[in-house]
């Protein structure tokens, strides 16, 4: 299965580095190039208890990739298939509790419409 990771935050790294460990091929988007430099050196932008093992033994193979290219992000698991197998995987909090409203809500619903005029164009 192709599965696309909208964000490397913490339950997003941990989710997609999870399913590329029982096999599926992951793609993490994120639009911090930093973040994505660090993860494609093997690094760890967070700390988690042996995930950066998981992620050095998911991308060794290939199964766990990095980018910050949405259109690739969008188009992943089309290759081949013609059909994506999930598109992404997203979480609903707020990452700082200063912020008001419901802005990962609303990130959420703007990529789930930038990744459709991507694949209706």
């Amino acid at each position: 299965m192709k599965i696309t990771v909208i964000d490397t935050d913490y339950v997003d790294l941990m989710s997609g580095t999870c399913m590329a460990e029982v096999g599926s091929d992951v793609l993490g988007l994120d639009m911090d190039p930093a973040k994505i430099k660090i993860l494609e050196d093997r690094g760890m932008p967070i700390f988690e208890p042996d995930l950066q093992g998981m992620v050095k033994h998911s991308a060794a193979p290939g199964r766990l990739r990095f980018t910050t290219d949405v259109e690739r992000a969008v188009h992943f698991g089309t290759e081949y298939e013609g059909v994506l197998d999930i598109e992404n995987v997203c979480r609903g909090i707020r990452s700082n509790p200063r912020i008001e409203g419901d802005f990962l809500y609303s990130a959420a619903i703007g990529w789930s419409a930038m990744a459709t005029d991507i694949l209706q164009a």
